[in-house]
Order: C-alpha cells, then sequence, then structure tokens
C-alpha cells in the first residue's frame, strides 16, 4: 500500500491506483493518462499537491490543460541535461532531450 509521499512508478492504468489511501496529500505520477489524472483530482485532498514528469510536449500540454480545467494550480518546470562527450583530446557538452515537471496543488493558490 502506498503511503503520502510514496512515488508510484507504475501507474499505467486507473486499476493501479487501487493501493492508494482514499485521501492522500501528496502524489507522484509518471504518466499521464487523463484517467489516472481525472482518479488523482477526486482522491486528493484539498491543497494535496500531485507530481507528473512528462517527456514530450503533448503530453506536457495536456496534463497542464487538464489539471488547469479541474481547478489545480499549476506550475511547470523544464529540465535540461547535458553529458559531456570526447570531441578528439577536448571534451564538448551534448544536450539530452529535456524532462517536464508539473506539479501542481489542488484547490487553488
Amino acid at each position: 500500500m502506498l503511503e503520502d509521499g510514496d512515488i508510484d512508478e507504475g501507474a499505467r492504468h486507473p486499476a493501479d491506483l487501487a493501493g492508494v489511501p482514499e485521501d492522500p496529500c501528496d502524489m507522484g505520477i509518471f504518466r499521464s493518462r487523463d484517467e489516472i489524472i481525472d482518479i488523482i483530482s477526486q482522491r486528493l485532498r484539498p491543497d494535496g499537491v500531485v507530481v507528473i514528469n512528462a517527456v514530450t510536449l503533448d503530453t506536457l500540454t495536456r496534463a497542464v490543460e487538464f489539471l488547469e480545467d479541474h481547478g489545480f494550480t499549476v506550475e511547470a518546470s523544464c529540465i535540461n541535461v547535458a553529458k559531456t562527450r570526447n570531441l578528439t583530446e577536448y571534451k564538448m557538452f551534448e544536450a539530452q532531450n529535456p524532462v517536464y515537471v508539473i506539479s501542481a496543488r489542488k484547490g487553488g493558490e
């Protein structure tokens, strides 16, 4: 069973949320399926926080719109990472794909 503050890395389907307490105050998910966010919005405590990681602009857009439409205050951040790679006798940084982190508080400011 998940406890408040736990991160559920396997929530790919609404049935995967069966072990979540009835009124969690914080949740983290790694997939932005509307059904999962809808269940979370119904079960999350007032002023609870949900965090979603996204790697595509489509997921970012859908998650932000859905959360805002359901009364959440949303903040999104873009995290960029670069790794070094050898270039002859020099090293250079090579950009990796960005990750978007969406933090949403239920019920407003």
